[in-house]
């Protein structure tokens, strides 16, 4: 008899879990982003114990239908792409169908959905196997709850850190999430609490205000640079606002928070000459590029992305930086003198100046906004 034999279905999910789901930030990743392609203009994040016991998401978009609803966790279904040439032409955050099969292959979810023109319906997903429930939901969109992530997967459960731990990485994906959906009302509660509520705003430095606080709002240099095509768009911090560290410092790729080492390297050379060393610039940076010539598919998690003319929007970052820092602190400089101001313009903080303590943070986005 043969060694090789195929992998059932249930296995080959839990192995793909482990690419795509890494931690409980991981899956409050795939979830709203689901309920931004489903064109959600309010998205509810809650979450127990840091997201390891619970993580519930709650949206006003389109729904799926109840025909749909059990297909949605079924690996390689979608509503994204129908062939592979589809992939040069990605608009959408989703697109490989793996998420949601994924996710409950590796924990119990419950999917309580909507549309405008169907009856609601419930569906009850655990080690790959659904079932549906009667559904008593009212309103069109969708509520999905992960319960007990890796409770299959003890090996896998036991390198998940505190519960504090995975709520700081839950806050940095919900806030990367929100700083690029301007039109969406975002909440997040942990435990029962409020921590962060970021009404739909007009303009990028209200996100950030609503975010962090008017400090980090008004240090930052806005610049839109067309390049062929597409767009850059900039808010970098003013070089007297460097930090001793690399914290607030996000790059996006059509609406996709990346991690990319060419972009980062573009952006410090585009200071050089503006910060000394050891210091580190804020920026805020949004390609907007044809989909056709960024490759979203290199990455499990698509924190990377490969571009076709990687050394053009290299040159192109970097030079956008530097001509936006040069104008604006010329500027900057020139209004500093006719106003008779002799200080000094570049007083480097010896500690960091803007991201504020986790809880200080929160005390304060809570406590400047109203409820609902």
């Amino acid at each position: 008899m043969g060694k090789i034999h195929v992998l059932d279905q249930n296995t080959i999910n839990m192995i793909a879990a482990g690419e795509v789901v890494e931690r409980p930030a991981s899956v409050v990743k795939e979830l709203v982003e689901n309920s931004i392609d489903a064109g959600a203009t309010k998205i509810t994040v809650s979450i127990k114990n840091g997201g390891i016991d619970e993580i519930t998401v709650t949206d006003n978009g389109q729904g799926i239908s109840a025909e749909d609803a059990e297909l949605a966790f079924t690996q390689h279904a979608t509503s994204k792409i129908t062939s592979a040439s589809d992939l040069e032409n990605i608009f959408t955050l989703g697109f490989r169908g793996e998420a949601l099969a994924s996710i409950s292959s590796v924990s119990r979810v419950e999917l309580d959905t909507k549309t405008e023109a169907t009856p609601a319906t419930k569906v009850v997903v655990e080690n790959s196997q659904s079932g549906s429930k009667t559904s008593n939901k009212a309103t069109t969109g969708t509520t999905i709850s992960v319960f007990d992530l890796f409770r299959h997967i003890p090996a896998r459960k036991k390198f998940l850190r505190t519960p504090a731990t995975e709520l700081s990485h839950v806050q940095e994906m919900f806030i990367s999430l929100a700083l690029v959906n301007l039109q969406v009302h975002f909440e997040l509660i942990h435990n029962g609490k409020l921590l962060l509520r970021l009404p739909a705003v007009e303009n990028f430095n209200e996100r950030v205000f609503a975010i962090w606080n008017a400090q980090v709002a008004e240090n930052l240099y806005e610049s839109h640079v067309e390049i062929p095509g597409g767009k850059i768009h900039l808010y970098i911090g003013k070089p007297e606002a460097g930090r001793k560290d690399r914290k607030l410092q996000y790059l996006f790729v059509n609406k996709r928070h990346v991690s990319d080492r060419i972009l980062s390297k573009a952006v410090i050379e585009g200071y050089t000459g503006f910060l000394p060393g050891g210091i580190y610039p804020v920026y805020f940076i949004m390609l907007e590029l044809d989909p056709k010539v960024v490759d979203v598919n290199v990455h499990p998690r698509k924190l990377e992305v490969r571009f076709d003319n990687s050394g053009q929007i290299f040159g192109a970052v970097k030079n956008a930086v530097s001509q936006a820092l040069t104008t604006n602190t010329k500027r900057d400089l020139m209004s500093r003198v006719s106003s008779g101001d002799r200080t000094s313009f570049s007083p480097i903080p010896d500690t960091p100046t803007f991201l504020p303590a986790s809880g200080r943070r929160q005390q304060a986005s809570v406590g400047k906004q109203s409820p609902a």
